[in-house]
C-alpha cells in the first residue's frame, strides 16, 4: 500500500509540475507579445482552468507576484521556489509555536 501512495503522491507532483511549466510558457509568451499578465491570459493560454489557478497556493501567489512586478525580468522558477521554500519555513515556525504552546499549557 505504501508504495502505491508513494507512486501517486510521484504523480501528483508530476502533474503540478508540468502545470507550473504550462503557466511559465504562457507567461512568457504575453510577455513576449506585450500583453497583459491576468489570471483569465493565463488560463486561456495555458490550458489550466481559472479556478485551478487560484485554487493553489504557490500558483496564485507566483501570478501574483509577476502580475505586480510586470515589467521586471526574472526567472519563474526561482519565484516559485522561493514560495515553496517560504512556505516550508512557515510550517516548521507553526510546528515550534504550537510546541512551545503546548510546554506553557503544561505548566
Amino acid at each position: 500500500m505504501s508504495d502505491q501512495l508513494n507512486g501517486i503522491r510521484l504523480y501528483a507532483r508530476k502533474k503540478h509540475h508540468e502545470t507550473v511549466d504550462k503557466i511559465q510558457k504562457a507567461i512568457n509568451e504575453l510577455k513576449c507579445n506585450g500583453q497583459l499578465i491576468t489570471f483569465a491570459s493565463i488560463s486561456e493560454l495555458s490550458g489550466v482552468s481559472r479556478s485551478a489557478l487560484y485554487r493553489s497556493n504557490e500558483i496564485r501567489a507566483l501570478i501574483n507576484t509577476i502580475k505586480e512586478n510586470n515589467n521586471e525580468n526574472f526567472d519563474i522558477k526561482d519565484v516559485y521556489d522561493e514560495i515553496v521554500s517560504i512556505k516550508k519555513i512557515l510550517k516548521a515556525v507553526e510546528a515550534k509555536v504550537q510546541q512551545h504552546d503546548k510546554l506553557l499549557k503544561n505548566r
